[in-house]
């Protein structure tokens, strides 16, 4: 019997324990969904949120982009507005030498002798004109005498020296048919190495910042090499010769101090090492977007300086040549120094001229503005008190 109550309690506490384990495991389930439906809840949430940012985002963007058309239009309008403007001042202008027409018509009308001490000054001010123009035909009239006469003695020293070369050589010749006298010289070997007996030349280089008179700068100097390397009118060996004369100071330095046995490419490798220009492509690229034309520097000057730092940004690889046109001229305009010369050549910047064209034109409008400005200071400036009064008097 004891067993037996003993027996009733185990199965009662078994049965206790399984029911205690069951109620365990559903208490453990709805834990575990209600993780579960919290998680999803804040992965909702969190999705939202995003969902929330992300149309904030755009509409951002949308609203950044309507108000970039809002300012190119208004750009655009100020633009329409100006070459109104300046159409308008176009025709105030027409108008006003209609006007100063009419009324020099009427004081010639009026006044004889007036008329004629007006027409002394206009001739006056024609041959200050063209004495000005005369005296800018002798200034390049010298400059071209003074090339030619260059050309003349760079013409005449290579003669000599072909002449002393071709003397060698015939020596030579007349040496060796004595040594051999059965042997035939060929005539056209031997015209061939007469080809080469004029040596090339290239101008000095010293590596000294800035360069001195009659030196050459590092890119001048490396451009009339490699040119002297494309023309293939001369080998090599004549080619390393002309370098090793055009070189001096510290330049000389650094090409005794290499191999005697060096190519020429070797050679401009070094070069470049040494004296090539060290700036970034970012720096070149950001020298060209600021550089501006100077007081004292003309159309001409600006223009070389400005595609000196383009062919630069070119030969650092961040531009290229189909570029030019398009950037020079953009840079060139719009950094002109004189605003008159911009407002005269504005209607050429637009139109669809290559770069030399456009900087042709430039500098024609330049030479106009500075004779009218030479003529202008000329006159006295009673005379033009004088008729501004009656300007001012007749309106």
């Amino acid at each position: 019997q004891k067993e037996r109550l003993i027996e009733e309690e185990n199965r009662r506490i078994a049965h206790e324990e399984n029911y205690r384990k069951e109620r365990l495991g559903l208490i453990l389930e709805k834990i575990r969904e209600q993780e579960t439906e919290r998680r999803q809840t804040q992965r909702l949430m969190l999705m939202q949120e995003e969902t929330e940012k992300l149309e904030h985002s755009l509409k951002d963007k949308v609203q950044q982009r309507v108000d970039a058309d809002q300012r190119l239009r208004s750009l655009i309008e100020e633009e329409q507005r100006l070459t109104d403007v300046l159409t308008e001042t176009g025709r105030h202008r027409d108008c006003a030498q209609l006007i100063k027409a009419e009324m020099e018509f009427q004081q010639r009308e009026l006044a004889p002798e007036q008329t004629e001490e007006e027409d002394i000054r206009l001739l006056e001010g024609e041959t200050n004109n063209r004495e000005v123009q005369l005296n800018r035909k002798a200034e390049e009239l010298n400059r071209r005498e003074a090339y030619l006469r260059r050309l003349e003695y760079e013409l005449q020293r290579q003669r000599m020296t072909f002449n002393e070369q071709v003397s060698l050589k015939s020596d030579d010749i007349s040496l060796e048919s004595k040594d051999n006298p059965n042997s035939k010289v060929d005539t056209e070997i031997e015209k061939a190495g007469v080809t080469h007996l004029l040596k090339p030349y290239v101008n000095a280089f010293s590596g000294a910042e800035p360069s001195q008179k009659n030196e050459s700068s590092f890119e001048e100097w490396k451009l009339e090499v490699e040119y002297l390397r494309k023309s293939k009118l001369y080998p090599e060996s004549s080619i390393n010769h002309a370098i090793r004369n055009s070189l001096k100071g510290q330049a000389r330095k650094v090409f005794l101090k290499m191999n005697p046995e060096s190519t020429n490419q070797r050679v401009i490798d070094e070069m470049e090492s040494n004296f090539g220009n060290v700036a970034s492509g970012e720096s070149v690229l950001q020298e060209f977007y600021t550089a501006s034309q100077k007081e004292v520097e003309s159309v001409s000057e600006w223009g070389i300086r400005l595609e000196d730092i383009f062919q630069r940004a070119v030969a650092k690889g961040y531009a290229t040549a189909d570029q030019k046109d398009k950037m020079l001229k953009e840079r060139f305009w719009r950094s002109l120094y004189s605003q008159e010369l911009k407002n005269a050549t504005r209607m050429h910047f637009w139109s669809n001229d290559s770069f030399e064209v456009f900087r042709r034109k430039v500098r024609a409008e330049e030479t106009e503005i500075d004779t009218n400005k030479a003529a202008t200071r000329k006159q006295p400036v009673i005379e033009r008190n004088t008729h501004a009064k009656e300007i001012e008097k007749n309106s």
